[in-house]
C-alpha cells in the first residue's frame, strides 16, 4: 500500500464529483481543509483509493473495474489494527456484494449501535434539504426560560465534552468558526446541545448535532439545528445532512427539519481487531 500525497489528489478531485452521495468529509481531506489520509494500492496504476477522515469517516474508491481484491482486504486489516475503528461508504455501490464476501461482513447486525467484533454493514441515508417545506414549519422557540440558543464560541469548541464534537473536524476554534461555526443550548449556563458545521465545502454545509445523553428527548437537537439552518438560508448556503438510517432519532430529526431521503447506500462499520492473548 502507498500513501498517495496531495499532489496526487487531482484526479480524485474529479472522481468525487461523480459520486452521488454526500462526502463532504471526503472532499475535506481531498482539497486538504483537514489533515486526513489518502491510500492507494498502487502509485502508478491504482485500483482503489481509501480516503480516511480523521474522525474515522472514509471512503473507498473504486479506480479500475478490477479493484486489487487481495490488497484491499490486506490493507483494511491493516487499518482495523492501527485505528480505534472506522466507518466506510463506497462508491460505486455496486462493489458491495463484493466487499460483503471480502470482509465477512454481518448483513444484519444486532441493535441500533454498531457492536462487536465482526464487521457490520449499515445503511447511510442522505438527504436533500426542502426549503418550502422547511418554511412552512412553526418556528422553533426555546421552551423554558432556563434554556438559551447561543452561537458557539472558541471556548465551547475546546470543551463540549461528547463524542460528536466540532472539534473532531477543524483544526482549531478559528478555522471552524470563520467556516460556519455553530449554535449552542444551553440549560443553566450549561451547553447541552450543539448543532454545528462538521463540514464546509463551497455552497454546502453538513450538519452535525449532539446532546449529552441526560438531556435527550426534549427538544434542544431540533432548537439548535433550526438555529443553524436559518443561518445557512439568510447566507444561501445549503444545509446538508446524512446519518447511518439506524440512527432513528437522527433521521427523524432531518425528517422534523424539512429535509427528505434520497439516496441510500452500504455504510461499513470496521471496528478494531482486539488484540491476540
Amino acid at each position: 500500500m502507498a500513501r498517495m500525497p496531495p499532489g496526487a489528489f487531482d484526479g480524485l478531485r474529479t472522481k468525487l464529483q461523480c459520486v452521488p452521495f454526500n462526502c463532504l468529509f471526503a472532499r475535506s481531506v481531498i482539497e486538504e481543509v483537514v489533515d486526513g489520509t489518502v491510500w492507494c494500492d498502487n502509485e502508478r496504476e491504482p485500483t482503489f483509493a481509501h480516503v480516511i477522515h480523521p474522525y474515522g469517516m472514509t471512503l473507498l474508491l473504486a479506480l479500475s473495474a478490477n479493484v486489487n481484491l487481495a490488497a484491499l482486504k490486506k490493507h483494511v486489516d491493516g487499518c482495523r489494527r492501527t485505528s480505534a475503528g472506522l466507518w466506510m461508504q463506497i462508491h460505486p455501490q455496486d462493489l458491495a456484494a463484493e466487499i460483503d464476501r471480502l470482509l465477512d461482513a454481518d448483513l444484519e447486525p444486532a441493535g441500533p449501535a454498531p457492536n462487536g467484533v465482526a464487521v457490520q454493514r449499515h445503511t447511510r441515508s442522505n438527504f436533500l434539504f426542502r426549503p418550502e417545506r422547511y418554511a412552512s414549519l412553526a418556528p422553533m422557540r426555546a421552551a423554558s426560560h432556563d434554556v438559551e440558543l447561543r452561537r458557539m464560541t472558541a471556548e465551547d469548541f475546546a470543551s463540549f465534552g461528547v463524542s460528536v464534537s466540532p472539534r473532531h473536524f477543524w483544526r482549531n476554534a478559528a478555522q471552524f468558526l470563520a467556516h460556519g461555526g455553530g449554535w449552542c443550548v444551553a440549560r443553566n449556563g450549561e451547553a447541552v446541545t450543539t448543532a454545528f458545521a462538521s463540514f464546509r465545502m463551497g455552497s454546502q454545509l453538513e450538519i452535525g448535532v449532539e446532546t449529552c445523553a441526560e438531556h435527550r428527548g426534549r427538544g434542544y437537537a431540533k432548537l439548535g439545528a433550526s438555529a443553524l439552518i436559518d443561518q445557512c438560508v439568510e447566507s444561501g448556503i445549503e444545509p446538508v445532512w446524512s446519518c447511518r438510517k439506524q440512527n432513528v432519532a437522527s433521521y427523524e430529526l432531518a425528517l422534523a427539519l424539512g429535509f427528505s431521503p434520497t439516496v441510500e447506500g452500504a455504510y461499513y462499520h470496521l471496528p478494531r481487531v482486539p488484540l491476540q492473548s
